[in-house]
């Protein structure tokens, strides 16, 4: 997919994708509202939301120039991703997810090191909360943190590169003929080693800029079968692109290992260890039976 042209080589996107958040979105909106980098937009794609998100974020826009506001029947989180890109116009792409919070300084730091070491990438780390995490978060002092440079297959591996698709300040031309899938679960696990592999130099700034709120409806509680074949189908599929698109063995033999160690064999564990998930581990057995053998197989 090809998107618009782009008119101010420092304006910063940052996409919202929202379904049903009434309860932490005015908190995730002020978060960026108060960034010390002030050259930003921030896009909030409503993906069907039955909650009160539609009329807070319509608030927003009309408080704030900034704030762009597309409402959309209810697609996915990948679809409305792509939805804010292709109505954004900055150089640079972050996504955040509309129950988290940023430290005012997070788009400052990460533009800066974009434009000092011409990264395509530039991610940082993320701190858990608790689900009524205060927005005083945001404004406390950082200490200094340093940077580093992992290549994209080993930084995965290594989990130098979070999975997560939020959390990084992406060039917007490397989402060139990059195309959004229609994913309910793992997106993150196609999504974020693609993009990654796409991009000539990544840098991770080893600071907590996000937080990360954790709720009670956790894996064990929402994991269902078709989460589990999410997973398998993404895996597969991501690796299939990356080897049909030319990249070298050794960085696919990496994330296949990233693939396997950090994501199959995680849920193999977590399906033993919980009676109630019990009945999923035979589904597991037969999905990786059939796709150990396979070429483009994790």
């Amino acid at each position: 997919m090809t998107f618009k042209t782009v008119s101010d080589p420092q304006l910063i996107s940052v996409i919202i994708p929202i379904y049903n958040s009434e309860r932490y979105l005015r908190d995730c909106l002020i978060s960026v509202q108060q960034q010390t980098y002030k050259d930003i937009e921030i896009i909030c794609v409503n993906d069907g939301s039955t909650d009160g998100s539609a009329a807070i974020l319509d608030e927003f826009a009309e408080q704030d120039i900034r704030v762009r506001v597309v409402h959309q029947e209810n697609r996915g989180i990948t679809k409305a991703r792509e939805q804010g890109v292709t109505c954004s116009s900055g150089s640079y792409i972050y996504f955040l997810d509309s129950d988290d919070l940023i430290h005012q300084e997070t788009l400052e730091k990460l533009h800066q090191i974009a434009v000092k070491e011409k990264a395509d990438i530039v991610g940082h780390k993320h701190l858990n909360v608790a689900k009524d995490a205060s927005l005083s978060l945001t404004i406390q002092a950082l200490k200094p943190a340093k940077v580093i440079q992992p290549s994209a297959a080993k930084g995965i591996l290594n989990k130098k590169i979070s999975i997560f698709s939020w959390g990084k300040l992406y060039q917007r031309s490397l989402f060139d003929g990059f195309d959004f899938p229609m994913i309910t679960f793992a997106e993150d696990l196609y999504c974020t080693p693609i993009l990654s592999m796409k991009a000539n130099k990544i840098c991770i700034l080893q600071q907590k800029l996000c937080f990360y709120r954790q709720h009670v409806a956790s894996l064990t509680g929402n994991f269902n079968e078709a989460k589990l074949n999410s997973i398998f189908d993404q895996g597969i599929r991501m690796v299939k692109e990356l080897t049909e698109a030319g990249y070298d063995e050794k960085s696919i033999k990496m994330i296949r290992k990233y693939v396997c160690y950090y994501q199959l064999y995680s849920i193999a564990r977590l399906l033993l260890k919980k009676p109630e998930l019990a009945n999923l581990y035979s589904v597991f057995s037969e999905r990786w039976k059939t796709v150990s053998a396979a070429k483009s197989a994790p």
